[in-house]
């Protein structure tokens, strides 16, 4: 049995295309939209969080120095933002793949201020 409202009944009428009613429909749907994107910008942030921790943490363990020191070299050398800056291309790749990434620049950075 499909249950179906009776005409004439206030809830069963479509409200006009640019009533009050519509407005705030409008406005719910452009709020859920707005909620959606801040929930994917959080997980883009928690997902280049990881990747840098991952980082730090595989370079530390490399070069057997503290992790702390180990991101003061990140800092140093701008690996922070870089990682992040290139977090699309990276994301496809394996997590270990950031941690070449960051030993890659910081070799090349080091033989450029040797040269010099």
């Amino acid at each position: 049995m499909v249950l179906r409202p009776k005409r004439g009944r206030v809830g069963s009428r479509r409200p006009e295309p640019h009533s009050d009613e519509w407005g705030f429909f409008y406005k719910q749907v452009f709020f859920c939209l707005q909620f959606f994107l801040y929930l994917c910008k959080m997980k883009r942030e928690r997902d280049e969080n990881l990747m840098l921790v991952a980082a730090v943490e595989q370079y530390a363990q490399k070069h057997r120095i503290p992790t702390a020191v180990s991101f003061a070299i990140f800092r140093e050398y701008g690996i922070n933002t870089l990682i992040r800056k290139h977090y699309n291309a990276l994301h496809t790749q394996p997590l270990e793949e950031s941690f070449y990434f960051a030993e890659d620049i910081i070799k090349r950075i080091k033989a450029q201020t040797q040269r010099s």
